[in-house]
């Protein structure tokens, strides 16, 4: 009971605090609102998110299914639910014939083609999967991307399947759940033609996080087991820039809970030596290194909010600010919700950074000393579409009226022009406040701390599953460039379902190890 308490308590506390403040920054559109009045205030919201989370966590502790279906067809659930999938997701290919691009996917297909030089921006294993489709296309544009939907749609269907196969054996009437969910969530259908490597990033990761949580509570691991689990390490590493890090930390945590799993030291020195072969592959080849400074994208933008702000600063601090860009031009360039006017503007000198980094962190350090609340406030704001549910911003980051022109851009032809999805991946859907909040990566940032907090009290063992996704939204929270993506933090939407449906499920055994 004191656990409940406490732990709702806190969550409470963290949700109060969140939608306070989120209402100040993102719909009142305020600026210097940590003061000692705002901070005092949502301890008054406190006794009611308190009741409300202390019963929802009350009733998700309590509630179970039972599993009341006796006909298995234990051989067919993988490939039905594969062709239940696919079949799902069709109208979304046709609707928005041949896939889901944007500016990301062009520099891919120019450099998979060699048309511009391979970048270290772009994944090496992305830019492969777009040059084999474009090899079995004929060259032809059109095809190309065409066949990159296909095989992202397969590639997830299986991921998917997978996963309802390994529910239905635990329990088959949350695994038809789970079939409907995956099937009729429309940012689901949208995504599985969205040509993004954060879709088979979030992939690869839902299987990993599945895999390792098999792993830690069962004697039996199959060899497909463990294929599927080194192949979901090696992607997860491949596919994004925080991915080696999410598996690295996920597996450090694991080993010191599990020391006698020697499963896991395999795994981790497998990630090690791919990072070692990616390294080494970029540096053989001379694979353009992406700029040290992209990564910088939170502390750039909380010393520019102090530019902004006119705070007070000293000579040199000004020299070392100014030889990176002019005080005139991050004021003017200075966006609260992105970091990439100023990283990428034309006149940002990021060498100056590459060659001080120590210079620049001392810079850094000082004026959080000076301005600590400019540094939160500026940090808040970048952050606040994944803890803030009321953010409003479409599922894909671009002008839906301009996304004709990323086909123009790479000779695509015939594409469709229909309007059947606009509303789902658009900013439409997220106008609706019911419909809305199901779309919300600041909700299912919200729902991954309650389920974390569920599984605390009823059962631990599914806290392994949650923990990649954790050190994944931990790493956008640092180092986010853009204040709401739902594509950085897809996972999120599919592991909470799947983590829901391991805590209601009535047959949830554990097979402790020996």
């Amino acid at each position: 009971m004191k656990k409940k308490i406490v732990l709702t308590l806190f969550l409470s506390l963290l949700i109060s605090f969140s939608y306070y403040f989120g209402n100040l920054l993102y719909d009142k559109n305020l600026s210097n609102v940590l003061t000692l009045t705002n901070i005092l205030k949502p301890l008054l919201i406190v006794p009611f998110t308190f009741i409300i989370f202390y019963l929802i966590v009350n009733l998700l502790n309590k509630i179970t299914i039972k599993d009341t279906l006796k006909r298995r067809i234990d051989k067919y659930v993988l490939p039905i639910s594969m062709i239940i999938l696919l079949i799902a997701w069709i109208p979304a290919l046709i609707s928005n014939y041949p896939g889901i691009i944007e500016s990301d996917f062009t520099l891919v297909y120019k450099e998979a083609l060699g048309l511009t030089n391979l970048t270290s921006h772009h994944p090496l294993i992305n830019v492969l999967f777009v040059y084999l489709s474009n090899l079995l296309s004929g060259g032809n544009p059109t095809i190309t991307v065409l066949l990159c939907s296909i095989f992202q749609m397969i590639i997830m269907s299986f991921i998917f399947s997978y996963i309802i196969n390994y529910v239905y054996k635990k329990n088959k009437v949350l695994s038809i759940i789970l079939l409907v969910f995956f099937s009729s969530f429309q940012l689901i259908s949208i995504y599985s033609i969205y040509l993004t490597k954060d879709v088979l990033f979030t992939g690869f990761l839902i299987l990993f996080s599945l895999l390792i949580y098999d792993l830690l509570i069962n004697n039996e691991f199959t060899k497909s087991k463990k294929i599927l689990l080194v192949i979901s390490t090696i992607m997860v590493s491949l596919l994004r820039s925080n991915g080696i890090i999410i598996i690295f930390l996920s597996l450090l945590i694991f080993i010191l809970k599990n020391k006698r799993i020697r499963y896991l030291y395999i795994l981790l020195i497998i990630t090690i030596l791919t990072f070692i072969v990616q390294y080494g592959f970029i540096t053989v080849f001379n694979v353009e290194k992406t700029d040290f400074a992209e990564s910088l994208g939170v502390p750039i933008n909380q010393i520019s909010y102090v530019v902004y702000n006119n705070r007070d600063i000293n000579n040199k601090e000004r020299e070392m600010i100014e030889s990176v860009l002019s005080i005139d031009e991050i004021k003017s360039s200075y966006n609260k919700h992105y970091s990439d006017p100023i990283k990428f503007n034309k006149k940002f000198t990021s060498l100056q950074i590459t060659q001080n980094k120590l210079e620049y962190l001392k810079l850094y350090i000082k004026l959080f000393i000076k301005y600590p609340k400019d540094y939160i406030e500026s940090w808040m704001n970048l952050t606040i579409g994944y803890w803030y549910p009321f953010v409003e911003k479409g599922s894909i980051s671009y002008n839906y009226e301009d996304r004709f022109s990323y086909y123009d851009s790479i000779g695509v032809k015939g594409y469709s022009k229909k309007e059947t999805y606009k509303r789902y991946i658009t900013i439409d859907v997220r106008k609706t406040r019911v419909e809305g909040l199901l779309w919300s990566p600041g909700i299912q940032a919200i729902v991954l701390l309650l389920l974390i907090i569920v599984s605390t009290l009823k059962n631990k063992k599914i806290l392994y599953l949650f923990l990649p996704s954790v050190i994944g939204l931990l790493t956008i929270l640092i180092a986010t460039p853009s204040y709401c993506e739902t594509r950085y933090v897809y996972y999120i939407f599919l592991i909470n379902i799947i983590g829901l449906i391991l805590i209601l499920n009535k047959n949830n055994k554990i097979v402790k190890k020996v």
